[in-house]
């Protein structure tokens, strides 16, 4: 009996220092606001828009919109977040990179392009903050660099 309990106990160190072999997850995505600033164009919750350096018009029928957003999420699950929704609300991705710590994803709807830039940023004395830089633009108008 006592030798069973100790191939029990050691199988199970085994295991625990081993591991077992995990099943891959899914990645998280995030809730979407209810009440986004521009309606096809989802928005993490919690997530505020910066008005200051934010802008968006019609004219002409065309819309362009430069907004900036800020909250606390990791980069990646707000990546996840927008190639989860963006396909919902209609974009189609045509392009996503990472560069230097720098998320890039491009979508594009009928006459419309929108490029989605998340980034961490600097925030008070020692934080950082996650910041997405959502522009869109009709394809007659230049984007900005």
């Amino acid at each position: 009996m006592s030798e069973r309990i100790g191939h029990v106990f050691l199988l199970s160190c085994t295991l625990a220092l081993c591991g077992c072999a995990k099943e891959p997850t899914t990645p998280t995505i995030l809730e979407a606001s209810s009440n986004p600033y521009v309606s096809d164009l989802p928005l993490p919750i919690n997530f505020k828009l910066e008005d200051h350096q934010s802008e968006d018009k019609v004219s002409a029928g065309h819309r362009s919109v430069k907004h900036v957003y800020r909250g606390k999420e990791k980069l990646q699950a707000v990546k996840n977040f927008y190639q989860h929704y963006m396909p919902q609300a209609n974009w189609a991705p045509v392009e996503h990179s990472l560069s230097r710590g720098v998320y890039l994803l491009k979508y594009r709807k009928g006459r419309e392009r929108c490029d989605v830039r998340i980034e961490r940023m600097p925030s008070g004395l020692f934080g950082t903050v996650t910041q997405i830089r959502a522009t869109i633009l009709h394809d007659n108008a230049e984007m900005p660099g």
